[in-house]
């Protein structure tokens, strides 16, 4: 079992790898933003958008609201447009887990559709499909020439405690 200042961390954590993917795409537009390049059947724009929209969706399921936009059904986004979009629901899930307490980590949300699946692990969940989506636009950037850098989570760690 994993507890809220833990949670935090790990938001923290993915705030920092996504603000880094972020600043290495820039303000990247035209096919490399929309098309072009893909990992899987999504290109770079679309498969961050992808992103964000899930965890939106997850967040508002998690709050008892249904009443999240899917971004996936818009226009595509600047890409300067998206990385403050993301930021801010990064910032949403930071206060959303600020308010957790020990019995609402453990309690099910949906015993229908995911019987044994308590709140911290759909949590993890998400923050492990950001993780996996951020690899992916990484390979994209990289082959694109704008690596991101380092994204684990050590680097972080090592950031945070002040030790670069």
């Amino acid at each position: 079992m994993i507890d809220s200042d833990a949670l935090r961390w790990l938001n923290a954590y993915d705030r920092w790898a996504t603000g880094r993917l972020m600043s290495a795409v820039g303000d990247l537009g035209g096919d490399a933003w929309s098309g072009g390049r893909t990992v899987g059947d999504r290109a770079l724009g679309p498969m961050l958008v992808h992103a964000l929209g899930a965890h939106q969706r997850w967040r508002s399921f998690w709050e008892g609201r249904s009443d999240e936009p899917r971004p996936e059904k818009a226009a595509l986004p600047l890409a300067t447009v998206l990385a403050r979009w993301l930021d801010q629901e990064l910032e949403a899930t930071d206060l959303f887990l600020a308010r957790l307490t020990a019995t609402d980590l453990v309690r099910e949300l949906d015993p229908d559709e995911s019987p044994g699946v308590p709140l911290w692990q759909m949590i993890l969940h998400v923050m492990n499909h950001g993780m996996q989506h951020r690899s992916e636009a990484a390979v994209i950037l990289t082959e694109l020439g704008r690596s991101p850098g380092d994204l684990d989570l050590i680097d972080y760690a090592t950031e945070a405690a002040g030790r670069r």
